[in-house]
């Protein structure tokens, strides 16, 4: 049984978790700071490779064996996590570090082999051990299902030239891998009828396209971390509590592939009589936690911190959510052709194929499957990675042509800025004796989103008005006197981070204040004078010859003063308003007395000198009578 050409083509999908951004943004083009990599790698296994690369937080690509370095195809996602931000604490509340909670996470899928087995039970599913390292020696068909041959695709590629370009804002690149007569491997206790025929080539190619744009308002998790101390002193970790959300900003950049898979001149095995074809894969999920987090503890103790988070990463196949130290008790078929991996918060990757699959011009199904999955550690950049390994396999009935649709994708958040969310830095007015022509003003410690500022005072919402970052509510009129208000101001800052406040104020009451002194004539103070108003309000002075009236209604009054022996003083319309005082200054009395004497001296002296006149006009008019008369 033979095939001229044998193309398979896959769609696997890598997803990165960008949190929705509360508002939507205007996305601002970062495509500028886009850039390649190509050369030779001694990452997982060395050899060549070609990554897009966003800055030192992301980096997307093919990584490939060469003729001096045989190695595997890779596609790589390498990407920092912003998990949060973490507070770490000693037990008593002593705050030992605050950072961002930032790990760096490979997500890789490796293609295998290609696989060559009966398919006895007719589910598309291999029941196998899987081999271990580059050889089909160790790989095992279990029950009825006989393993026939396989190729092994760590190999050396020739790698064609790039083609560059520019494609609707994205950039673009394209380029094929190549590797040909492959020899074809069988089980050590399968002797096929293979043995010098070779798969004549097998060619891949990549369309990579890429594009990067800035956003705001991006929520992370935020954590308490408290730790406690070792036998020896060292720091441990004790337990993890999750705060509110931090809000960054930063770069969502996009990534998509289209991988075109065609392998030629693969001849089946004469004996396999249900001849079906599986390609098999391994994917990688894998964190390193870098020193600047690992410096507050020990890499272990971290370890356990990423874990509490729920962000160390696991895989969720339909409804399984499985890690590496899962056991399976066999490779199970897979329902939705779909593996998630990630977190609580973060998605890590997808791995997505087309489960309709054309079979010599024939519509028929793929089928897939996990078989296994294991712990396993890394060597990446030079620095030690830790997670586990997934191996699953895609199965094709044999024909002289398959053929599926391929795309991968895949987004990061890179370049986080972490932002400082506002707050409120003054409020006014305060405490209980407001004016009731107040207006009220809030202060923000930065820039808000306008639009989205309510203020509300005992239930009433009056535009705002802005100058900078302060706020101002004008009522449209006057305040109530003596009364309570409630006033509660929310909305969110620029970065989509929520802001809120709640105060209460009271104004004053509708009385004010009416003071002066007494003074006799010689401007000295009296005491105990006794003043009145004409509410009924009474008080005397005091040594100085002070007198105050507190809290009296708003409103003009009568006023009088008076003291034993010396004469009353009454004042009219003396007013005072709401929080007003008035002081009618010096007030003078004048003693009855001195008044008094003076007044009875006047009163007899002028009744005396009328006499003396009259008597002496008397005495005159009689003298001069008598002169006549003689």
């Amino acid at each position: 049984m033979s095939a001229s050409i044998l193309t398979i083509l896959m769609m696997l999908v890598m997803t990165f978790a960008v949190p929705s951004a509360e508002a939507s943004p205007i996305s601002v083009s970062q495509n500028s700071k886009i850039t390649t990599e190509v050369g030779t790698t001694t990452d997982l296994g060395g050899g060549d490779h070609f990554y897009v690369k966003f800055g030192s937080d992301a980096a997307f690509g093919i990584l490939w064996g060469t003729n001096q370095t045989p190695n595997n195809i890779y596609f790589v996602s390498y990407i920092s996590r912003y998990l949060g931000s973490i507070n770490v604490n000693e037990p008593n509340g002593t705050v030992l570090a605050q950072k961002p909670l930032k790990i760096y996470t490979l997500y890789a899928v490796k293609l295998d082999r290609l696989i060559e087995y009966n398919d006895s039970n007719s589910n598309g599913v291999l029941n196998y051990t899987p081999a271990i390292g580059n050889t089909m020696a160790d790989i095992l068909g279990l029950g009825q299902q006989q393993i026939y041959k396989g190729v092994n695709l760590n190999t050396a590629w020739t790698a064609s030239n790039w083609q560059n370009s520019t494609e609707n804002g994205n950039l673009t690149w394209s380029f094929t891998l190549t590797a040909t007569n492959l020899s074809y491997n069988a089980p050590l206790r399968y002797a096929n009828d293979s043995k010098g025929e070779v798969l004549k080539s097998i060619a891949l190619t990549f369309h990579l396209m890429a594009s990067t744009n800035h956003v705001n308002n991006v929520s992370v998790p935020q954590y308490n971390v408290t730790m406690s101390k070792g036998p020896l002193g060292n720091d441990r970790f004790n337990k993890l509590q999750k705060d509110n959300n931090l809000t960054v900003s930063g770069n969502v950049t996009s990534y998509h592939v289209k991988w075109d898979k065609n392998i030629t001149g693969w001849n089946a095995d004469p004996k396999d009589k249900n001849p079906t074809i599986m390609a098999e894969y391994s994917t990688l999920v894998e964190n390193y936690i870098p020193p600047a987090v690992t410096g507050v503890m020990a890499s272990a103790e971290c370890q356990k911190m990423i874990q509490a988070t729920g962000d160390n990463g696991t895989m969720t196949a339909g409804t399984k959510v499985l890690n590496g130290t899962s056991s399976l008790s066999g490779p199970f078929s897979l329902k939705t052709p779909r593996l998630t991996f990630g977190g609580e918060n973060t998605k890590i990757g997808t791995l997505e194929w087309v489960q309709n699959v054309t079979v010599d011009g024939k519509t028929d199904n793929a089928t897939s499957q996990v078989t296994k999955m294991i712990p396993f550690d890394v060597q990446f950049g030079g620095k030690q990675y830790y997670g586990f390994s997934a191996i699953v396999g895609i199965s094709y009935p044999y024909g002289q042509s398959i053929v599926q649709d391929p795309d991968i994708s895949s987004e990061a958040l890179t370049e986080v800025e972490l932002t400082t969310p506002s707050t409120v830095t003054g409020i006014s007015p305060t405490g209980s004796s407001v004016s009731v022509n107040a207006h009220i003003n809030v202060q923000f410690s930065g820039a808000m989103n306008e639009s989205s500022v309510n203020m509300i005072v005992n239930g009433v919402n009056e535009p705002l008005s802005w100058n900078g970052n302060n706020v101002t509510f004008s009522p449209t009129s006057s305040l109530a006197y003596n009364t309570t208000y409630s006033v509660t101001v929310s909305g969110n800052d620029d970065h989509g981070n929520s802001v809120s406040s709640v105060w209460a104020f009271t104004t004053i009451k509708d009385e004010g204040v009416i003071e002066g002194t007494i003074v006799d004539m010689n401007e000295a103070p009296l005491a105990n004078v006794v003043v009145t108003l004409g509410n009924g309000m009474a008080t005397i002075t005091d040594a100085n010859g002070h007198y105050a009236f507190d809290n009296v209604t708003a409103g003009s009054y009568k006023l009088t003063a008076n003291m034993t022996d010396f004469q009353e003083i009454t004042l009219n319309g003396v007013s005072t308003s709401a929080g007003r005082t008035t002081n009618l200054g010096p007030l003078n009395l004048e003693a009855i007395s001195s008044s008094n004497a003076s007044g009875s001296n006047n009163g007899l002296l002028i009744p005396m000198v009328v006499i003396v006149i009259l008597a002496l006009l008397g005495v005159g008019g009689y003298l001069v009578f008598m002169r006549k008369k003689r």
